[in-house]
């Protein structure tokens, strides 16, 4: 495993530090934005829109639908909830981990951080369970297997793994954007009959 890969996946703890306890009441403008966004909307996020917002929050893009969801919480193990109308996603260092809501509910059972950071090397794979509602699934094998790493411009780590549900026949290729060791944006199809969701995160702290 690189430096720069152990670098980029470990962050946890600075953002515990700063957000463990940050639960905000949520102006309920910010809920047009997420039911509208999803209506086919394009949200333009710039230096005024980043300032005008009080939280953390992410962008999310889906086929040509986008919408803000605004961070809730984040637990001891560094798992931070995001929040939308009637939907909500749960990620790790720009991993997804469940999602509510959406094209399919997502679950990501048992999932233990230590491990996705330990066993990411070249070639190496990280196996788990799933549940998906649409294909419905119950605790299907998942395996994630690191394909690369690279700089580009915006990413000072560029990762790459693939995604594939051997029961159902299912291969993906996440990316995953890292800028000082913080995530910045993510790739991530999570079924065969789900588009693919682009997030960009943006931090407040």
């Amino acid at each position: 495993m690189t430096k720069t890969l152990k670098n980029s996946l470990v962050f946890t703890s600075i953002l515990i530090s700063s957000c463990a306890s940050y639960v905000p009441t949520i102006d309920l403008g910010y809920f047009r934005y997420w039911k509208e966004g999803f209506a086919g909307n394009k949200i333009i996020v710039d230096d005024q829109y980043i300032n005008s917002m009080d939280y953390s929050f992410i962008k999310i893009k889906k086929g040509r639908s986008e919408a803000i969801f605004v961070l809730s919480t984040v637990d001891e193990n560094g798992y931070e909830s995001w929040v939308g109308l009637d939907s909500r996603i749960v990620t790790f260092n720009g991993l997804i981990l469940s999602t509510s809501g959406l094209d399919t509910d997502f679950n990501f059972e048992e999932f233990t951080s230590n491990e996705w950071k330990m066993n990411f090397s070249d070639g190496k794979k990280y196996s788990g369970n799933i549940s998906l509602s649409n294909p419905e699934l119950y605790r299907t094998n998942a395996t994630f297997k690191y394909i690369s790493s690279q700089v580009t411009k915006g990413c000072d780590a560029l990762h790459t793994l693939s995604r594939n549900y051997e029961d159902i026949g299912f291969n993906s290729s996440d990316t995953y954007c890292f800028s000082r060791g913080v995530i910045k944006s993510s790739r991530q199809r999570l079924s065969p009959f789900s588009k693919t969701l682009e997030i960009d995160f943006y931090y407040k702290y």
